[in-house]
């Protein structure tokens, strides 16, 4: 997996952007398309840079996938309205 650098504040804005998408969509079962591979791929970018360790949410640094991210949302938040409202 090629994983590109982030060139700018504009590029990590629009990786966080398109992860939280993804993992309201995930979280809530809204119709945004994001797959487990995009998931894996932002992740892995965030991830692999250090000035971001500290930023990231230990949830994702656990969960390898959006099942895992799944599993850990549906036992800390009962409703739609509380998993939506823990990605914002």
């Amino acid at each position: 997996m090629d994983l590109p650098e982030i060139q700018s504040i504009d590029d990590l804005a629009l990786l966080v952007e398109k992860l939280k998408l993804g993992l309201v969509s995930a979280a809530t079962s809204d119709e945004y398309e994001f797959s487990d591979e995009e998931y894996k791929r932002i992740r892995k970018i965030l991830l692999s840079n250090p000035m971001f360790t500290e930023l990231i949410p230990s949830y994702l640094k656990l969960c390898r996938n959006l099942s895992g991210v799944w599993q850990y949302i549906k036992h800390e938040f009962s409703t739609y309205a509380e998993r939506r409202g823990f990605h914002y």
